[in-house]
């Protein structure tokens, strides 16, 4: 938009400029070297070279002189110029941090159902996703290492990213959520606890007995690992419903997702009953 705005001050300029321009004729004028000449002698002549063609009140206000110097590397001799210009580019200074819309969705007072709020946070441009995760718990007053940053679309969890990665990987129009995962606690026993999930959804039944369902998970086969924690999954629960659409092969009704999935960390060997539970 930017560009597109200086393109056209640039073409409304020189189209004015020529419509008002008291020259009618432009002669040609051969300029000289400086050969060391002051450079206030050398911009005069080429301001007046200039002003021989160019008489315009545009001109006199919108124009300006470049100075560029070419120096010869084997023998050192340098030939200046003064070139005329009507726009100066220059950068403006960047600020060092960026703001990102995110919703959070964590876990109701009550303990059931889920809470969603839109929070604006400002973090660093070469931060990470961690930044972000600290910002959005101080506004929501969670632990950041309860949180998780994700590219949810149309009801689907695309992606989850990283605390340690780059809050580049996330663009500047997106809108991620962030969602509270409360960690596998383990029992007085030691074994894990169902985990606390975001909001409850109707687990359909199987075939598969409780007694000898596990998760299969790429972590370790033990319960704990070096640092004694519980070792974890997440997995996302999605909802799904059927809607009828008017053309159809065999089935008038289409699976669609809709609404805000679910996130549930639970341990990584678990028989099917902790799952419904947890759920």
């Amino acid at each position: 938009k930017q560009q597109d705005a200086q393109e056209f001050l640039s073409v409304f300029l020189a189209g004015l400029s020529d419509d008002v321009n008291r020259m009618q004729v432009k002669p040609y004028v051969e300029l000289k070297d400086s050969d060391g000449r002051p450079s206030a002698e050398v911009a005069q002549e080429f301001w007046s070279a200039h002003c021989s063609r160019e008489q315009s009140v545009i001109a006199s206000l919108f124009s300006g002189q470049f100075r560029s110097v070419l120096r010869c590397k084997v023998c050192g001799h340098e030939n200046a110029a003064f070139d005329p210009f009507s726009f100066l580019p220059i950068s403006l200074p960047e600020h060092a941090y960026r703001w990102v819309t995110c919703n959070v969705v964590s876990n109701s007072e009550a303990g059931v159902g889920q809470h969603s709020v839109q929070v604006c946070a400002r973090v660093p441009k070469q931060g990470s996703i961690s930044d972000l995760l600290r910002a959005v718990a101080g506004f929501a007053s969670l632990d950041p290492s309860e949180l998780l940053t994700t590219d949810v679309v149309e009801g689907y969890v695309f992606q989850v990213w990283e605390p340690q990665q780059p809050l580049s990987a996330i663009s500047d129009d997106a809108r991620p959520m962030v969602f509270q995962v409360p960690p596998v606690v383990a029992t007085s026993s030691g074994h894990p606890a169902s985990a606390t999930v975001v909001t409850g959804v109707e687990v359909p039944t199987s075939d598969v007995t409780a007694e000898s369902f596990e998760l299969s998970a790429p972590v370790a086969s033990t319960a704990f690992n070096a640092n004694g924690d519980i070792n974890s999954v997440i997995i996302y629960l999605v909802h799904r419903r059927l809607r009828k659409v008017q053309r159809y092969f065999l089935n008038p009704y289409k699976s669609e997702l809709f609404g805000v999935p679910i996130l549930l960390r639970v341990p990584s060997k678990c028989h099917a009953r902790q799952l419904y539970q947890a759920t």
